[in-house]
């Protein structure tokens, strides 16, 4: 599969983060659930029954807790991995935009993002390459304009060798128009 990553911890402090997030509320959870459940059970341990019932009582309280444990940590480590590969959903685009404007900054505008199918973000792979697009071809036809402009000066100077001073003059004028304009989108 060509567009396949090869790590699955793309943003380790968000996908982690947000798994020990979880994994926290999970806790939580079961800590309160745990604390009902086995209220009720200590409530049976206390005096005013007899010792038969305090037995029987004592023993479910421990099944409980036996049966509790082994689900609860099954739960834990199938959400955490869960979690890991769903937010590798969002960090692997996240990951893929910034590699995108690092190569823009460079000035590399050569290459579009692309996503997998199953990942988030794919509206902003659309507006990310549109705007990558759009730069490209800004970027073509100001080559093309700067082109223009040194064939105009190189016509000012020759109209200027040929004593034709008022043509060279106009074109002169036009070239330093030109050169203005060029300054505000000067790249790196």
């Amino acid at each position: 599969m060509k567009n396949r990553r090869k790590k699955i911890l793309v943003n380790r402090e968000f996908q982690l983060g947000l798994a020990f997030n979880v994994v926290i509320f999970i806790l939580l959870y079961v800590v309160a659930f745990g604390i009902l459940a086995f209220l009720v059970q200590m409530l049976g341990l206390k005096g005013g029954i007899s010792l038969t019932e305090q037995i029987q009582a004592a023993r479910n309280f421990i099944t409980y807790h036996n049966y509790l444990w082994i689900p609860f940590l099954i739960t834990v480590a199938l959400v955490i991995v869960h979690i890991v590969y769903f937010t590798h959903r969002i960090a692997g685009p996240i990951f893929r935009f910034q590699k995108q404007l690092e190569a823009m900054k460079r000035g590399d505008f050569s290459t579009d993002v692309t996503l997998r199918k199953k990942d988030f973000l794919r509206d902003l792979e659309g507006s990310m390459n549109e705007f990558s697009q759009q730069l490209r071809e800004d970027l073509s036809r100001l080559e093309n304009i700067r082109s223009c402009h040194a064939l105009i000066k190189e016509l000012s100077e020759d109209l200027k060798k040929e004593g034709k001073e008022r043509e060279s003059e106009a074109l002169a004028s036009l070239s330093d128009e030109i050169e203005g304009s060029l300054e505000k989108f000067r790249v790196r």
